[in-house]
């Protein structure tokens, strides 16, 4: 009796929610979820590449982390390159600056470990004025095209011998010629 009536019920027939709530997140949140962790990927990837190769202690330690340091800020900004910076001192400062396992920071190490950080800052910053101008030339190039599709019905770019480079036609003119098909022509030779 029991098993009848839980096979007609509609509660079973209810989809599963979704497991995953990174999901139900706003786009800019995502955003800077993935570019944060692929700074924490590659910075983990960084220190653990530096653990498994056959190196002395003490030796080659600030290579792979300023290589995880570049990526993370060429990918996601300052936050992120500072992020993997973060992660890489800590990392290197607790497992590869001899004595091992421990925060302490023998003189002998010191300076190299502050030029690491230095380094760290400094490329991080390069990267986010990298990042800052692509983002500026996208913002103005979709400026320039919604300027030009509202207010001409053509737009051309000609080189120094007045042959067009550019063209671009308005959705608005009915007679507007093949895309590309001019390219190349001077003004007077097309009827």
């Amino acid at each position: 009796m029991e098993r009848k009536r839980l096979d007609r019920e509609p509660a079973a027939e209810t989809p599963l929610p979704h497991l995953s709530p990174v999901m139900h997140l706003p786009a800019p949140m995502r955003d800077v979820l993935k570019r944060y962790g692929v700074a924490l990927v590659l910075a983990g990837l960084a220190l653990f590449f530096r653990g498994v190769l056959p190196l002395r202690e003490g030796t080659a330690i600030y290579q792979l982390p300023i290589v995880a340091v570049v990526l993370s800020g060429w990918f996601g900004g300052r936050g992120p390159g500072l992020f993997a910076a973060l992660i890489c001192a800590t990392g290197i400062l607790y497992r590869f600056v001899p004595p091992a396992n421990s925060f302490e920071l023998p003189p002998d190490y010191a300076l190299g470990f502050f030029i690491f950080i230095a380094l760290s800052l400094l490329l991080s910053e390069f990267s986010a004025g990298r990042r800052r101008a692509a983002h500026a030339l996208r913002v103005s190039e979709e400026r320039f095209r919604a300027l030009v599709q509202f207010s001409f019905d053509v737009y051309w770019e000609s080189d120094a011998e007045h042959r067009f480079i550019r063209q671009e036609f308005s959705e608005r003119l009915a007679e507007a010629p093949a895309p590309g098909g001019e390219i190349g022509k001077r003004r007077w030779e097309i009827p």
